[in-house]
């Protein structure tokens, strides 16, 4: 791939870097300058891999979040400070995380196959004056450079970033086991979501060994947990788990925060209680989940007794967020105000937080009254009244007209109801 000619380079400014870079094409304006306010910026298509080195601006809170974890992950950097960026592009993940993650004495592996990438990338790394024994570039394949730097564990990384065109399982496997044995944390993007949902069934049995189900309210939780479960049974592989910390979907992306667990008592745990089945009544549209033994015993849904029910699976079922994780990175986030995005990271950070602890799944508040012919009242105001019927609930990180709730559908319906009729 050649280098964007000099002309169509642009220079950015995202969080404290700086870089220049090809802008990804936008609605509107195509040259976007720093000015302009993040809500006008939405993408005329996503990327594709003719294109040359990009800096794709729908990705600042994406990248606004990872810098907030390993910032809210410093503390456990103890016996290792590097990071490894190993799809680095243009080196804005990487760049970021020396600038503003709070680690002294950091030190960042940029690797990618693209000789241009790794151009660029030098080229911003100068331009942000950050010093050489901070940083060193890798002309290689990311599981090449990864599975080499598994051998011996000084060499193996506190932070591991996978940011792959598409599907991220082909470097899974080497990011696990580059990671420190005691806390490595992954931060990884999935943005192969026409394979995760199911468009493509044939594809999403192959790469995530998953039975997908669509058209379901809650199908961005399902995506979500199928990438969760296809990362923790390569880690069961190892004799490994994962602690899932921070989980989003969002438009063309999934992310999720990990950490590696080096137990194969807990790996055991989490196959019996963490991996299993969503499944979906035809009949009332509610849900419910099974754990991984119990698909063949679980033949009726427990709110209406149909056994008309679909399933996806098998799954991540266990918890997406780490609440004590991202109160640290809300709380980090004084820090952290001069940054683009920085009211919907806030927002984001806040709904996580309050997602975790309930069971999987959740309720579309706007597709409930639609099928009840209601119009919905705000998400504050059912969130209230379901409190006030004794439920748990809160809103939904993943689906912005989504609550997650103790509560069955048919509660929300009559919550639904009663306020209609108050």
């Amino acid at each position: 791939m050649d280098m964007t000619p000099d002309d169509k380079l642009q220079l950015v400014t995202e969080g404290k870097a700086r870089f220049r870079a090809f802008l990804l094409p936008v609605t509107g304006d195509e040259h976007a300058g720093e000015d302009t306010p993040l809500d006008k910026w939405e993408q005329r298509g996503v990327p594709t891999r003719s294109m040359p080195v990009f800096y794709n601006p729908a990705m600042v809170v994406n990248r606004n979040i990872s810098v907030l974890g390993v910032h809210a992950w410093k503390d456990n950097t103890r016996g290792s400070t590097k990071i490894c960026d190993a799809m680095c592009g243009a080196g804005i993940r990487g760049i970021r995380y020396l600038l503003e993650s709070g680690i002294d004495d950091a030190h960042v592996d940029f690797v990618d196959l693209n000789p241009a990438a790794i151009r660029s990338c030098e080229e911003n790394i100068a331009l942000n004056q950050i010093p050489p024994t901070a940083w060193k570039t890798h002309v290689q394949d990311a599981n090449a450079f990864l599975y080499g730097r598994a051998v011996h564990e000084e060499d193996r990384y506190a932070v591991i970033d996978l940011d792959p065109f598409g599907n991220p399982m082909p470097y899974v496997d080497g990011a696990l086991k580059a990671l420190r044995r005691e806390r490595g944390l992954l931060h990884l993007n999935a943005t192969d979501l026409a394979v995760i949902t199911g468009v493509h069934r044939l594809a999403t049995l192959r790469k995530y060994q998953v039975t997908p189900m669509r058209d379901v309210p809650h199908h961005a939780e399902i995506s979500a947990r199928v990438v969760i479960g296809a990362i923790f049974k390569r880690a069961m592989a190892q004799d490994i788990t994962i602690k899932p910390l921070f989980t989003l979907a969002r438009h063309h992306f999934i992310k999720i925060i990990a950490e590696r667990v080096s137990s194969i008592d807990q790996a055991n745990v989490d196959r019996q209680n963490a991996l299993g089945y969503m499944m979906q009544c035809r009949a009332c549209k509610d849900h419910h989940v099974v754990r991984v033994d119990e698909l063949r015993a679980s033949s009726e849904c427990p709110a209406c007794k149909s056994t008309h029910v679909d399933h996806a699976g098998p799954l991540w079922i266990g918890e997406l967020q780490d609440a004590g994780f991202c109160k640290a990175m809300l709380a980090s986030f004084k820090d952290f105000r001069y940054m683009r995005g920085k009211q919907e990271t806030a927002k984001i950070l806040g709904l996580a937080a309050g997602a975790a602890g309930f069971p999987a799944g959740s309720h579309d508040v706007h597709e409930i009254a639609a099928s009840l012919t209601l119009s919905p009242p705000s998400m504050e105001i059912i969130v209230d009244d379901l409190h006030r019927a004794g439920f748990l609930a809160a809103r939904d990180v993943i689906n912005p007209t989504a609550i997650k709730t103790t509560a069955r559908r048919v509660d929300v319906g009559n919550i639904l109801r009663a306020r209609h009729h108050a």
